[in-house]
């Protein structure tokens, strides 16, 4: 069955009982307006899958879309409008009627193995640390990548700077290379001393590992959550014959984006990607003091909705007294990440009220395990990475 004949099918399955409206965290930020929500994503699907002419008319419809997959949870027909939207926009990647900057972005990673170009290594990193060990410590460059997205974000905020920028990446994607001179000084050092944290928690547990630093190519989460799925099929086949020739057996990742197309979308779609993968904190089994403080967890939508990780909910219980806002779990609400380089009033939306549900908690610390959603919450107030919390925790 072609795309096309698929997208058919699961929206066919559609009943439009609505219940999808109340929990989409984009029909509330874009002022009720039914096409932002996914049921009218669902319904303008159905319809592209009849009539491929509308597409460039309701492209933003589906850009929009966050991908939290909470909508599923809620459905009778188990359906998901981000699955129909990840569905549209490989069609309109294929016919050629992607968003600019999008576009710059796809070019980049796909000729220089990261959306912004080279990426500098950790401050901390030994080139010793690139060793003979079957086991990777893979971060994907997610961490490392916030600090270049807010600057990106910043430039772009602006509609009329926004048209500008499509207009001369219509002309030459390659300029997008530029940002890669831009970013948040100050956010680009809390990365850099999270992941520090993150592979001294590692080593906890692998005593020989393998970090490669700034020899580290982006794990692609982008060409995927963009729909770009021949280029993702390509940069699949290319990290496959890299950690084979690394002879890598094991990959421990860092991010729930990573995770994902680590453990299941390049598995499933890339012949010979038999990798065993595990985020950094499903082996962690250090003893940790229990410190009687007050944490509120936010889950990343893709370990709630897409994984089922627990692992850090899990680890932070055994730390101290740990509070959920009501929209937790399957149903969890979406920090606005992924539409923030976009729509970054409408992603500035989404992570207000999802702050504020955590901050209405009244706890100590707000704590998170994606830096997606660390650099989208932290406009509001204080969050912490969970593996900063870990390590001022572990007993020695």
């Amino acid at each position: 069955m072609n795309l096309i004949d698929t997208l058919r099918e699961y929206t066919g399955k559609c009943i439009n009982c609505s219940f999808c409206e109340a929990v989409c965290p984009t029909f509330q930020a874009f002022e009720y307006s039914s096409s932002y929500g996914a049921r009218g994503r669902i319904f303008l699907a159905r319809e592209i899958s009849v009539n491929k002419n509308i597409i460039n008319n309701v492209r933003d419809f589906f850009y929009s879309c966050l991908n939290c997959n909470v909508c599923e949870s809620v459905c009778p027909a188990g359906i998901s409008a981000g699955k129909a939207s990840l569905m549209v926009k490989r069609i309109i990647s294929s016919e050629n009627e992607m968003d600019y900057i999008v576009n710059a972005l796809v070019k980049m990673i796909m000729e220089n193995r990261s959306p912004v170009g080279k990426m500098d290594g950790p401050s901390w990193y030994d080139i010793s640390m690139k060793n003979g060990s079957d086991i990777l410590f893979y971060s994907g460059g997610i961490y490392s990548l916030m600090a270049h997205a807010k600057m990106l974000s910043n430039i772009i905020r602006n509609r009329k700077m926004k048209e500008i920028a499509e207009r001369i990446l219509k002309k030459n994607p390659d300029i997008i290379f530029l940002f890669s001179n831009f970013e948040d000084k100050g956010l680009m050092k809390r990365m850099d001393t999270i992941l520090y944290k993150i592979f001294y928690i590692i080593k906890t547990v692998y005593k020989d590992v393998n970090y490669l630093g700034y020899m580290e190519p982006y794990s692609g989460a982008l060409l995927y959550e963009f729909g770009y799925y021949d280029e993702m099929i390509e940069y699949g086949n290319f990290l496959r014959d890299f950690f084979n020739s690394l002879k890598i057996k094991k990959i421990i990742t860092s991010d729930p984006h990573t995770h994902e197309m680590m453990k299941k979308i390049y598995p499933e779609n890339i012949q010979g990607f038999n990798f065993e993968s595990e985020f950094y904190l499903d082996s962690f089994r250090a003893d940790l003091k229990n410190n009687g403080r007050k944490y509120a967890y936010h889950e990343p939508c893709h370990f709630s909705t897409h994984l089922r990780v627990d692992s850090p909910l899990n680890i932070l219980k055994s730390i101290g007294d740990v509070s959920l806002p009501a929209r937790n779990g399957r149903t969890t609400y979406c920090c606005g990440g992924p539409i923030e380089m976009l729509f970054p009033s409408k992603s500035e939306r989404i992570s207000e009220i999802r702050y504020g549900q955590l901050r209405d908690l009244e706890t100590d610390e707000i704590v998170t395990s994606c830096p997606v959603c660390l650099s989208n919450l932290e406009k509001y107030g204080k969050i912490r990475d969970i593996s900063e919390i870990i390590f001022e925790n572990i007993i020695h």
